[in-house]
Order: structure tokens, then sequence, then C-alpha cells
């Protein structure tokens, strides 16, 4: 099963491939933190990641807000 979490700061949707949806939320939540923070540094004066954690909570946010696919959703970007 695909497991995909859209960004909440740019919109970027992120996805993965598990059998077990646990797995599949902490690859996910491991990859979106990642990339917030990479686009923090990128972007540092863009306002909202003055406080990231507010916007990105934790790995049972992601786990009750990513969407299952039978497919890998288009345009996605694969975390593995």
């Amino acid at each position: 099963m695909y497991y995909s979490y859209p960004c909440p700061v740019c919109g970027m949707v992120f996805y993965t491939f598990s059998n077990y949806q646990q797995e599949a939320s902490q690859t996910l939540y491991n990859g979106v933190e990642k990339h917030i923070k990479d686009y923090q540094e990128e972007n540092s004066g863009y306002d909202n990641l003055d406080h990231p954690d507010k916007m990105y909570q934790d790995v049972n946010a992601v786990y009750t807000g990513m969407a299952p696919s039978q497919e890998a959703p288009a345009g996605g970007y694969n975390l593995g």
C-alpha cells in the first residue's frame, strides 16, 4: 500500500510504500521533517518557519493524516 502526506509548509506530497501503516508514518514523518528543516535553511525569510513545531507536530499527526492508495500519487516525492 502507498501512503502519502503533504508538507504543511509548501504542499509538496511525499509518499512511501509499506505493508505497515505505523512504519509508513515514521518514514513520512522523518522525510517531511528533514524537508522542512532543509526548506527553512533555503528560505530563511519565510515567516511560518519561525515555529516549525507548530506546523508539524509529531508522528501521530502524520499517522492520522496520511492517505492510503493502491498507486503512487502522481507528482509525489518517493521517500523509499
